[in-house]
């Protein structure tokens, strides 16, 4: 499926299909005069325990200064390229595309954010991202079908980075290490996969 065609399906999802239920009606009538409680944002998702996000290993020494950065906060090129991006290119409004050019991607299926990490050639990351409780997340609306893609509104701090695991070409996973020995391994040892999987194996 593609991109364009996961935003058409999370539209059309938009439409609410309990509203034809005749059960409902029931439900209404059953919950008569009980007080609301005040809905939550929505779309908001309580922190995952553990997210991941596969990248490459040229952001490490970034991400010990200044976090995992969303477009936004990169560059105002980097943030008018993604934000023309999804607009030309998934038909986004303006708002939405904003929206995720100030957002950070992350999975909490591991598997995912590996495959992401292959196709780094070799040179590939995972993090493991530990936020806090009340850290808010959203669905990524372009993986409507899939609750673990999520997307984060902001930058994620390296204090929520609890550890970094290389990835091989063939798609091999090393064990986590904290994010200042995975960067102090690459340094020291020039081939930062061949460092990491010596030190956890």
């Amino acid at each position: 499926m593609s991109l364009r065609d996961k935003v058409v399906k999370h539209l059309e999802g938009q439409h609410d299909q309990k509203s034809h239920d005749p059960k409902r009606g029931k439900r209404l009538a059953a919950t008569a005069g009980v007080p609301k409680r005040s809905p939550k944002p929505k779309g908001d998702k309580r922190a995952a325990a553990n997210s991941y996000h596969g990248s490459h290993r040229s952001i490490l020494e970034r991400l010990m200064g200044q976090g995992l950065q969303s477009p936004a906060s990169q560059s105002d090129t980097a943030f008018k390229d993604a934000v023309s991006s999804y607009r030309a290119e998934l038909g986004m409004s303006a708002k939405a595309a904003v929206a995720r050019a100030k957002s950070v991607f992350v999975t909490t299926n591991l598997d995912d954010a590996r495959e992401y990490g292959t196709k780094a050639d070799g040179l590939g990351l995972v993090l493991k991202i530990t936020p806090p409780a009340n850290a808010k997340f959203r669905q990524d609306e372009l993986w409507s079908d899939t609750p673990s893609r999520q997307r984060f509104e902001g930058d994620i701090p390296t204090s929520w980075i609890s550890g970094v695991a290389s990835v091989g070409a063939d798609g091999q996973l090393s064990g986590f290490v904290p994010l200042e020995k995975a960067l102090r391994l690459w340094k020291t040892a020039g081939v930062y996969y061949a460092a990491v999987v010596s030190e956890t194996s």
